[in-house]
């Protein structure tokens, strides 16, 4: 595994690449996480965000927990496979990392997944009601997600 970073750090994607692939597939998690990340980024290969999301899937259901924020970021963005906010939100925080509160990004992603699994469940619980308030209702939720301008609110009404 360190010969295989060797190789990457020295720009040899396809040696360390050759290491990895392997260990991977007899299921070592954590060269199925250094594949992906390769993929990800196409680190010497085509970048492939649906081989990424696969080998970050892998290590991640092993519970490696770079993988698991990894694969919750790629599904909560649409990464490789459909933009899923509920199940992107569950894998970011399967495991919290020590520094998760302190990376912005990390942070924005799993406050944007809560809003939009809010907004989710609160869509559906409108739709199940008929008539006018309804209509107001979404349009207040649109208005309070930052999804409408404040005047959109007055119209709806």
């Amino acid at each position: 595994m360190l010969q295989a970073a060797r190789y990457l750090r020295q720009g040899d994607s396809a040696q360390a690449i050759a290491l990895w692939q392997p260990l991977a597939e007899r299921g070592v998690a954590n060269a199925q996480y250094n594949l992906g990340i390769v993929y990800l980024h196409g680190d010497g290969v085509k970048p492939d965000d649906a081989e990424a999301l696969k080998w970050f899937r892998l290590a991640a259901e092993q519970g490696d927990r770079a993988a698991q924020q990894q694969l919750g970021v790629m599904i909560l963005h649409g990464r490789g496979i459909a933009a899923d906010p509920v199940e992107g939100y569950r894998w970011i925080n399967r495991k919290h990392h020590d520094h998760m509160h302190h990376n912005s990004h990390l942070a924005a992603d799993r406050e944007r997944a809560a809003k939009l699994i809010w907004q989710s469940e609160m869509e559906e619980s409108l739709r199940r009601n008929q008539g006018d308030f309804s209509a107001r209702m979404l349009a207040d939720l649109k208005r309070r997600a930052g999804m409408l301008p404040a005047q959109t609110e007055l119209a709806a009404r």
